[in-house]
């Protein structure tokens, strides 16, 4: 490296200092000169940024990118961007409909729901659709039999 006078020292350019390429000194001090060693995996990252271009292009146009950052719901909305939901921006996983006291046992993550602000107490109400449940019951008149 050269010297940069200590009174100048923060001031000095990297050329003063020496830290740009220097092929003489590289020759003097008996190094090969520099040259690409890799030009086909070059050539590869320009084929893969080129694709990738594509791609995200491609995606602009035909898909919705919305999906990538805001949330879906159960019914394929997404959470603040399309019409039924443009109101209620953020995403919701409700709790297994296991009987449980206090903090859930788990969240049912098969049917999140869009709602318009995070609850932030136990007694904020939030539509979760659950699975239906039938029951059969049979109720007999006399000497006929019903199913309900």
């Amino acid at each position: 490296q050269r010297s940069c006078p200590i009174h100048r020292r923060a001031f000095c350019s990297a050329n003063e200092m020496g830290l740009f390429y220097n092929a003489d000194d590289e020759k003097s001090h008996g190094m090969a000169p520099r040259r690409c060693t890799d030009p086909l995996c070059g050539l590869l990252f320009w084929a893969f940024l080129g694709g990738m271009g594509y791609i995200m292009k491609y995606a602009s146009e035909h898909g919705n990118l919305n999906r990538l950052t805001h949330g879906i719901n159960y019914q394929g909305q997404v959470c603040g961007v399309d019409p039924n939901v443009s109101d209620s921006p953020f995403l919701f996983w409700c709790r297994k409909p296991e009987p449980a006291v206090g903090m859930p046992s788990g969240l049912s993550m098969a049917a999140p729901v869009c709602v318009a602000t995070c609850p932030t107490v136990f007694t904020t109400q939030v539509f979760c659709p659950m699975a239906s449940e039938v029951t059969t019951q049979q109720v007999s008149s006399g000497s006929t039999q019903q199913t309900i």
